[in-house]
């Protein structure tokens, strides 16, 4: 920032003069101030994010975390950044904007998760089918996009795999599985009748 000489006519009547080395100082320090003042603010706001999400990952199965896209908003038009963390059975999705309840997808719940990516306005994205709806993810760096696709693909394999088990072993336990006793109507002996 320098002051011309038709800056300087406005003061010509002041009994001060302002040589050109004072405003280079005045200057450097005005930015080096609001520098330093925009750096602790931006320190601050990522030790928040820090401390509200990391405080307990230490001993969590989280499988992977960061900033992702959701398609979302009126008629699912517009990229709203979340906060992310995919466990074996869910993934989280955190709002910048609120400290309320993150919005949960459990893996049961979904049908598919897409194995290639799905071009959508313009962005490679992952697309995660439910019953009623489809949730679309994606990420502006290609690395953390296919680490994320990778990561949900194995989480629902591994989940459903699971419930899996889980169902043939219920059904072991409480014998609905291998029985071969008939059904009810035709063991009474009177075939339905």
């Amino acid at each position: 920032m320098q002051l011309t000489e038709a800056d300087q006519e406005l003061y010509k009547n002041f009994p001060l003069v302002i040589s050109e080395r004072w405003q280079t100082e005045v200057a450097e320090t005005v930015f080096d101030t609001v520098n330093q003042e925009a750096d602790k603010t931006e320190h601050k706001r990522r030790a928040k994010h820090k401390f509200k999400f990391d405080a307990d990952e230490k001993e969590s199965d989280c499988i992977i975390h960061g900033y992702i896209k959701k398609l979302g908003g009126p008629f699912a038009s517009a990229w709203q950044t979340r906060y992310a963390k995919l466990y074996p059975n869910r993934v989280e999705l955190h709002s910048e904007s609120s400290s309320g309840k993150p919005e949960l997808i459990f893996m049961d719940q979904l049908d598919d998760v897409s194995s290639e990516f799905v071009q959508i306005k313009g962005e490679n994205c992952i697309v995660l089918k439910t019953k009623d709806s489809k949730i679309v993810l994606t990420n502006p760096d290609e690395i953390g996009l296919k680490e994320w696709s990778i990561s949900l693909r194995s989480a629902h394999k591994m989940s459903l795999e699971l419930l899996g088990n889980m169902a043939k072993k219920a059904g072991r336990i409480y014998g609905t599985e291998g029985n071969n006793k008939p059904p009810l109507l035709t063991r009474n002996g009177n075939n339905g009748n």
